[in-house]
């Protein structure tokens, strides 16, 4: 999974970029998690770290 993650962070923080310079009213971004299926401390230290700077993203373009 971290060899999967490392792969493609690279594509994420210029996709959240576009999102949100778009002209979208709403961004889906990841979901579909559970923790029968993802290992929580995987979750907490990739997931919700990306997410976290998905959502710093968004918020710097909401607050122009």
């Amino acid at each position: 999974m971290e060899a999967l993650a490392k792969s493609v962070e690279n594509y994420y923080e210029p996709g959240a970029q576009i999102l949100a310079e778009s002209s979208a009213e709403a961004v889906f971004w990841g979901g579909n998690f559970d923790e029968t299926l993802t290992f929580p401390p995987y979750f907490k230290k990739e997931i919700l770290r990306g997410s976290g700077k998905a959502a710093d993203v968004f918020t710097q373009r909401a607050s122009r």
